[in-house]
């Protein structure tokens, strides 16, 4: 989870390249050759498209990885796979897809570029299963129709649930953008909510219930309401 600037895309391309090479420094990871696909907001045009997705790759990938030492040589355009030198392969999905599309092959990994429809994020799962495989997610949460990473994927990490890790990676931790940069695009958001989400400080506190032991049975006076002389009446708004 992540604020706008704070390297989420390099954050992603990096993981990406010691999976696919089998060379982590943090931990064990599968042995190549490695498939996987990497679900993004929109496909490139062309090889020469510059999405930020694809530009991060080619950026982070080393030659050595890649047939030839080039990724002309490496990259599909007909099937938008990444082809490497240890006999595995990065394909690129779109949110846009339908069920189709993500359907057929075994995978070891799947990344996520951004919060994707949460049925293609749950249609990950089975490509995954009999491998024993990873989903991977780098996101800024700014829409309400989003906030089901927050219940579904950050909540469970927050728990210790097992399976799950997450990390929020905030814009103020940039260096390598000027303070004063952050502080303008910060003070851009009049919504002190969206502020939050766009600055990678958390999530907005407009979702869900905030009475959350709310019993209807217990809570709403039906009929007549008798209030003691030595009670109060209290009046409350949900907008």
């Amino acid at each position: 989870f992540k604020g706008n600037r704070a390297g989420g895309t390099e954050a992603m391309a990096a993981e990406i390249v010691w999976l696919m090479d089998g060379k982590h420094p943090y931990k064990e990871v599968y042995q190549p050759p490695i498939r996987a696909w990497m679900v993004v907001q929109q496909l490139p045009a062309s090889i020469d498209d510059h999405t930020p997705q694809l530009e991060k790759l080619r950026e982070f990938f080393p030659r050595r990885m890649l047939l030839g030492g080039s990724w002309i040589q490496s990259w599909s355009q007909s099937s938008y796979t990444l082809n490497l030198c240890n006999k595995g392969w990065l394909r690129l999905k779109s949110h846009g897809q339908d069920d189709k599309a993500l359907e057929s092959e075994y995978l070891h990994y799947g990344f996520f570029d951004e919060p994707p429809p949460k049925w293609q994020w749950e249609a990950m799962r089975p490509r995954l299963s009999d491998l024993r495989g990873d989903r991977l997610l780098t996101c800024t949460v700014k829409r309400q129709e989003d906030m089901w990473v927050k219940n579904e994927i950050w909540d469970q990490a927050e728990r210790h649930v097992e399976g799950y890790f997450a990390i929020m990676m905030s814009t103020w931790d940039n260096r390598y953008l000027e303070e004063g940069e952050k502080r303008k695009m910060s003070d851009s958001f009049a919504d002190p909510d969206m502020r939050k989400a766009i600055m990678g400080e958390g999530f907005s506190m407009k979702t869900g219930p905030y009475f959350k032991e709310f019993n209807a049975l217990i809570h709403v006076a039906r009929g007549t309401l008798e209030v003691s002389p030595r009670g109060r009446i209290m009046r409350g708004w949900d907008l």
